[in-house]
Formats: structure tokens, C-alpha cells, sequence
């Protein structure tokens, strides 16, 4: 959702490419917050011209870095929106109210 009120497009990304390290599932399914929901240290997201994708993450991944291309930037929104198109369907996701992190703090 940052990235799509940042550039001001909607944006449709495969929530099963997004990798979620072991350590980070297990943690998250312990504790019972949702892993895309939660503050993401360490990651980086990257919007580049789809042309460069596959030579980004090839260069990335020769130095242990993992790098999935995970969706795409769609048109220009005053109100721009995320879908989900995992498995072949197309979802609108709600955007969170707050990190999941945060809603620990508030039990």
C-alpha cells in the first residue's frame, strides 16, 4: 500500500511469490499476526522498468540476495488500489489500519 499511495498507481501483486523467510512464519504464526501486514525490516521493495527485471535479480541473487518479482505497477489512480491476482484470481486488498507489530503493543 506505501508503495502505490507513494507513486500514485494501483498495483497488483501475486501475494504467494512474496518471500517470507522460516524463521519470520514461524514467529508470526506463534504470535498470530499476519507476516504481509507487519513491519518488514531488512526488506526492500523495488519498482523497476519491467525490461530490467530479470538482470536485477539475477545480479542480486548471484550475491545470496533473494529477489522475486512479485507483481506490477498498473495505471496512474487518484485513489490508487492493491490486488491480490495469487491463483489466478484478482482480490482487492483491504489496506491495514495499523502494522501488525503495533497491535501486539495494544493487548
Amino acid at each position: 500500500w506505501e508503495l502505490a499511495q507513494a507513486c500514485g498507481h494501483s498495483i497488483c501483486v501475486d501475494l504467494d511469490k512474496v518471500h517470507i523467510p522460516d524463521l519470520s512464519k514461524r514467529v508470526c504464526k506463534i504470535m498470530e499476526i499476519n507476516p504481509l501486514a507487519a513491519i518488514a525490516s531488512g526488506a526492500l521493495l523495488l519498482a523497476v522498468d519491467s525490461k530490467d527485471s530479470s538482470r536485477i535479480c539475477s545480479s542480486l541473487q548471484q550475491e545470496k540476495i533473494v529477489c522475486v518479482q512479485i507483481g506490477k505497477i498498473l495505471k496512474a489512480s487518484s485513489k490508487p488500489q492493491v490486488w491480490n491476482i495469487s491463483s489466478g484470481s484478482q482480490e482487492l486488498l483491504d489496506y491495514p489500519e495499523r502494522d501488525e507489530i503495533a497491535r501486539l503493543f495494544e493487548l
